[in-house]
């Protein structure tokens, strides 16, 4: 242990000496002894993790314990107590902070913590925290409890009961019915899961017997082994190794169940012989959808059925239950029954050789025959490689003339970097079972889960587990079990297009960017920028858009250059309206400095992205990505902001922010009466005019006039544009004529001005730009 660990510990034990200490004065008072007291409560906490006993007060402790004391007070014979509450230091001294408490009184038993921990996941809720001591008590008839007792005392007494107290801290899922009804659901599913565990106990030796007995009936079977001109001698040797194998503490034994098969309505159908269930099968009552492994049609029926059941175990580990059955068969050698064990493979059977295993030393064998290797030559010794290490629920299932073929391609497949992938569809259809090799630089979990949606969605699955292998090879293994909706069919798969798919899947970014890069031009200049863009930024945007993005930062000529791009977000679920990208040399930006030039536009800035890239020590270029929100929403933007209307935004944002124009209210009519920043100047400086002639309106009610008459603001401007403009190419006449058109649309658009200070603000203007002789306005070049 670690000086840190070692004072750590010494901690937890004075904790638990100062609750031990509280919980004897206490006793004291309640007429115990409290030298029992003091030891029950030393008892409790000897296991917990002396880091969870730092985070947590003495009254905490004392709290916690006295709640689960209180519930264990009173428990009747072979039942369990649950409580699920959460405890409010007001009314109960002590808390748990945001967590419920789950306490449980039972008899001690195996696979209880795993079993209860299951049902409180499977349920949705997320596991805090896990005490759990374990006690010998006397009870009297009553289910009173009377002591806990010292483990010397519990040998010498027959009335001793060895108890479970769980005490479990969780956190609610994520789901919108009430606390009350997600409480109820959790209390009804952790006492149906400790009856079951129950009966699997009580059942163990039961169904152990029932296994020996069947070893016992295959051994009936050796000296009649050929069923209708059949020899099963090989069959019944290797369900017989199997069974006796899985007896030796190869299999945690579940359930068992015999069956009938009998005829129904044309079909055969497996029937429950009443009174022979154990365990999680021991009701005669059949479960909901229950999996039965029939005789498929067209086939010899074989002895022994290894395969999975439907559904998944609730006892001991959360697996899918293992089904192994043993058919009875008429002289004729028709199926006329089954012997079926439930239960779960122990860890044993995933971690020893092959060739230890009943069944899998068979086909392993097998195996190596159909490939034609020597077993001690190099390739030999490859299958056998593979045979080790593959799925073991694949071994056990898989046909010997299926398995096979795929196990020599794997071998095959060595250190090439590819991506392939190998089936094997449930014989009942139910599920398909498929293991993807791939690169191992390209596994991560942003790739299989790809692979997940691409699986559910192609083959219509209602669920999917995986499980990966990494090792030293260049290939990672990953085993996808997609599994069907109970009671449908999987259809036939098209694996090759499937592999196709999932070998796009496992591309990386910069994968996809090699492709598009091929398409570009300068393709050279940007492979060696793509190295400097960050992570961040790889993660929010496609290829594609890096291609466009690293060409703008290219085209920058000096340190002072900017360059901007304006386009609608490629994401549906995106709640900018338009996204605005800003790219500069040498310059960072900030939303401060940058946020009020886009407001005076009219538009809400709702997020900003910012990148920096650099190339060298000295060469530093910047991209900053704006979400904009713009009046209308997405309906004006397909109707208003056209590509030339977003130019016109972006040219009047680099003029404001860049000092050409002034940042203030005049710029909203850019936007709002379709206007160029030099067009807007212009009206500016009228203002201005109007202003040193002694206008009693502020320059910024002036524009808030404009901005509140777009129509004639626009009208304003072309008055202006008609008359001085000389890229119109009029004449004299022509500008004369036009600029009356013009004057009179505006005189005539005032009668429906409802305010009298901005109709006096309008004709003003409309004075001073009848007035005005010549102007620099519409020269080239000219300062703002």
């Amino acid at each position: 242990m670690t000086t840190f660990e070692v004072e750590l510990e010494r901690e937890k034990q004075e904790k638990i000496a100062q609750v031990a200490e509280r919980g004897a004065a206490a006793a004291v008072a309640l007429g115990r002894e409290p030298e029992a007291a003091s030891a029950f409560l030393a008892h409790y906490f000897r296991h917990v993790d002396a880091a969870d006993m730092e985070e947590r007060s003495t009254e905490e402790l004392l709290g916690l314990v006295n709640s689960h004391y209180r519930l264990a007070a009173q428990r009747p014979a072979a039942r369990a107590v649950i409580a699920i509450f959460k405890p409010i230091e007001a009314e109960d001294g002590w808390t748990a902070g945001a967590a419920t408490v789950v306490q449980i009184v039972t008899d001690d038993r195996p696979f209880l913590v795993d079993s209860v921990t299951m049902e409180v996941l499977r349920h949705g809720w997320s596991i805090r925290e896990v005490f759990h001591p374990q006690f010998v008590v006397r009870r009297d008839l009553n289910g009173q409890l009377r002591d806990v007792l010292h483990t010397s005392e519990a040998r010498e007494d027959a009335t001793a009961l060895a108890e479970s107290w769980m005490h479990l801290e969780i956190l609610p899922p994520d789901r919108p019915e009430s606390r009350g009804v997600l409480v109820a659901e959790l209390h009804d599913g952790l006492t149906e899961v400790l009856r079951l565990v129950e009966e699997v106990v009580e059942d163990w030796a039961k169904m152990k017997l029932r296994s020996e007995e069947t070893v016992a009936y295959l051994d009936g079977l050796t000296s009649g082994a050929v069923i209708d001109g059949v020899d099963r001698s090989e069959e019944i040797a290797s369900a017989r190794e199997i069974l006796a194998w899985l007896n030796d503490n190869h299999f945690s034994f579940l359930g068992y169940r015999e069956y009938e098969l009998v005829e129904e309505d044309g079909s055969p159908q497996l029937i429950p012989l009443p009174g022979t269930g154990l365990g999680v099968l021991r009701a005669d009552r059949e479960a909901r959808d229950a999996f039965h492994a029939l005789p498929q049609p067209g086939t010899t029926p074989a002895l022994m059925i290894i395969t999975k059941d439907n559904y998944k175990s609730r006892v001991h580990r959360p697996a899918s239950l293992d089904y192994i059955g043993i058919r009875r068969f008429s002289r004729d050698g028709r199926v006329i029954g089954e012997r079926r064990f439930l239960g779960l493979l122990a860890s044993s059977a995933y971690s020893e050789s092959v060739s230890r295993i009943p069944v899998l030393r068979q086909k392993a064998m097998e195996v190596l025959r159909l490939s034609g290797y020597d077993e001690q030559s190099h390739g030999g010794k490859a299958v056998l490689d593979v045979l080790n290490t593959y799925p073991r629920d694949e071994l056990f299932q898989t046909p010997t003339p299926d398995l096979a073929p795929v196990v020599e391609k794997i071998a095959h497949l060595k250190e090439r970097r590819q991506v392939r992938m190998f089936v094997r569809r449930d014989p009942y259809g139910r599920y398909l079972s498929c293991l993807v090799y791939l690169p191992q630089d390209r596994y991560t979990t942003t790739v299989r889960k790809r692979m997940d949606a691409i699986l559910l969605g192609r083959l219509g699955g209602a669920s999917i587990d995986y499980t990966a292998r990494v090792s030293e090879s260049v290939l990672a293994r990953l085993h996808f079990v997609v599994r069907m909706p109970v009671g449908e069919s999987m259809g036939e798969v098209d694996v090759r297009a499937l592999e196709r798919e999932l070998t796009l899947a496992t591309r990386s970014w910069n994968d996809e960017f090699a492709d598009q890069l091929a398409l570009a031009g300068a393709a050279d200049q940007l492979a060696t920028l793509v190295g400097a863009l960050p992570e961040g930024y790889k993660e929010d945007y496609t290829p594609k858009q890096a291609i466009k993005d690293l060409e703008a930062l290219l085209s920058l000529a000096d340190e002072t250059a900017t360059s901007m791009a304006m386009y609608a977000p490629d994401k549906i679920n995106d709640e900018a309206d338009l996204r605005l990208k800003i790219f500069r040399r040498d310059g960072s930006l900030s939303l401060s400095t940058v946020l009020p030039h886009l407001s005076l536009l009219g538009v809400d800035v709702i997020d900003e992205r910012p990148y920096e890239l650099t190339f060298g020590r000295a060469d530093r270029r910047y991209i900053y990505e704006f979400g904009l929100a713009v009046p209308g929403g997405v309906d004006a933007v397909a109707s208003r902001w056209t590509p030339n209307a977003r130019q016109r935004f972006m040219d009047a944002f680099f003029a404001s922010y860049s000092g050409l124009s002034e940042p203030d209210g005049f710029n909203a009519l850019v936007m709002g009466a379709d206007l160029s920043w030099h067009q807007v100047a212009v009206l500016r400086a009228v203002g201005r005019y109007l202003r040193q002639a002694g206008t009693p309106y502020s320059q910024s009610y002036i524009a808030q006039a404009l901005s509140g008459n777009v129509d004639i603001a626009r009208s304003l401007a072309t008055l202006l544009q008609v008359r001085f403009d000389p890229s119109t190419g009029l004449g004299p006449e022509q500008r004369t004529v036009q600029a009356n058109a013009v004057i009179d649309k505006i005189k005539t658009a005032l009668g429906d001005v409802a305010s009298l200070d901005h109709d006096r603000i309008i004709r003003s203007y409309l004075a001073v730009i009848s007035a005005i002789v010549r102007t620099s306005a519409f020269s080239p070049d000219r300062p703002a």
